[in-house]
């Protein structure tokens, strides 16, 4: 029998992989991005809300003028 603290591990590094490939997705200048690596999940989560919105309301305001 599998114990449920091995599902819940396996799902936050289901959900790590998930966000970290989200946060690649923004495009840096090589040696000026964040360190994705070091942050947690909490922080990938709130970097990649951030980054959405950002680009979210510059093409939304670009598209406006």
């Amino acid at each position: 029998m599998i114990d449920k603290g091995y599902h819940a591990k396996q799902a936050l590094e289901v959900e790590r992989q998930k966000l970290l490939e989200r946060a690649k997705d923004f495009k840096y200048v090589p040696g000026h991005g964040p360190n994705l690596e070091n942050m947690t999940n909490e922080q990938l989560k709130k970097y990649n809300n951030v980054m959405e919105s950002v680009f979210k309301d510059a093409f939304e305001t670009e598209g406006k003028e």
